[in-house]
């Protein structure tokens, strides 16, 4: 996903046997991919494949032979190369995948191949995204707040919403009766809100309709609390920091994982914590509801009110953004509490500090 110049990190690339990528944005992603999977014979255009996943039919004899300790042969004819590979790279624990070369060739493919990115995300539980010459399709269900420029280029693709509406849009949004309808859409600002109750395809352009793309904006260093007592914890903390550096920005320190008592309130249940420093484009504004729309996406209903508190999947605060301060009904920067909170303070603490660790993709486990 392009974040104004913040780059999401994909654990791999793969690569499809449609039109080779000719523009700069999906030919750097190819050349810093960290592990790349090719789909049978695209493996033939790129110089290095990790491996190679299908039924073999479109592979040159001697590079397949060449290639033999990473060609993985699947024979079946149920599913496309494309989910082949897939499933292979789920299989070896990667989860943010980027696809290149999936379009261009014959129509009904490019159809069919654009539309497995919903169909990835309902199968699979993952938020893929395919990237093209002239920019990305991801695909979203529920709500969403997306980054964007002014002038930015965006359709909207409705799989089964009967609830659709947008703001940062320049026309309107709703449950669309057919693909047509939503396309030809332009961001206004820098990012997008989309509300939803179903499925949907976001389609967002490199450059605008001048062919100028996004200046590079201001980068701000904003410090979030995290927290949750319900649930698996582990994993909602893990796919807490996974949808702040995609939707949020790049996430350049994090702490260590405490566990501590319930504050404020009683419950057996207790919290595991962590902070994180996060690089990012968003306005204090739009971080609050982004990080709100991520808490509803993980399961919060509702938000403590009152000083009334209560056993919840997931709480993300915002603690610090720059040296700015913010006084708002509902959003106060920093954060007014954050001094009494010995489980905000020393998770804080260990990234404010020079040796604060350094961002893991690895899923947090609890310490005490």
């Amino acid at each position: 996903m392009e974040k104004h110049g913040l780059q999401m990190r994909y654990d791999a690339v793969i690569l499809a046997n449609g039109t080779f990528p000719k523009a700069e944005q999906p030919l750097r992603m190819l050349r810093e991919a960290a592990f790349l999977c090719c789909c049978d014979g695209a493996a033939a255009r790129v110089e290095r494949a990790d491996c190679v996943v299908g039924d073999g039919d479109s592979l040159p004899p001697e590079l397949k032979a060449r290639l033999a300790d990473r060609f993985i042969q699947v024979d079946e004819q149920e599913d496309n190369d494309l989910t082949k590979a897939t499933r292979h790279c789920l299989a070896l624990g990667f989860r943010r995948l980027l696809y290149l070369g999936a379009t261009g060739g014959r129509e009904d493919h490019t159809l069919g191949n654009i539309a497995l990115m919903v169909e990835y995300r309902r199968r699979f539980g993952i938020a893929p995204t395919m990237m093209t010459d002239h920019g990305t399709f991801t695909p979203h269900r529920g709500d969403a707040v997306l980054q964007s420029f002014a002038g930015q280029q965006v359709s909207l693709f409705n799989f089964g919403c009967t609830v659709f509406e947008g703001r940062g849009l320049r026309y309107p949004v709703r449950p669309f009766d057919n693909w047509w309808q939503g396309t030809l859409n332009e961001a206004t600002g820098t990012s997008f809100s989309l509300h939803a109750d179903g499925d949907y395809l976001v389609f967002r352009s490199f450059l605008d309709k001048q062919g100028r793309g996004p200046a590079d904006p201001p980068r701000h260093t904003a410090y979030l609390a995290l927290g949750t007592n319900m649930g698996k914890r582990d994993d909602l903390l893990r796919r807490a920091v996974d949808l702040i550096d995609e939707h949020v920005g790049r996430v350049v320190r994090r702490s260590s994982v405490v566990e501590t008592e319930p504050w404020g309130f009683r419950s057996e249940n207790k919290f595991l914590n962590m902070a994180l420093a996060v690089e990012t484009a968003l306005s204090p504004r739009q971080l609050l509801e982004t990080t709100q729309a991520i808490e509803r996406r993980l399961g919060r209903t509702k938000k403590s009110v009152g000083g009334r508190y209560s056993d919840r999947p997931i709480d993300i605060d915002i603690l610090l953004y720059d040296d700015l301060h913010v006084d708002e009904p509902d959003l106060k920067i920093p954060h007014p509490l954050m001094h009494e909170r010995e489980f905000v303070m020393r998770p804080l603490g260990e990234i404010l500090s020079p040796n604060g660790s350094s961002y893991s993709s690895r899923a947090p486990s609890a310490r005490s």
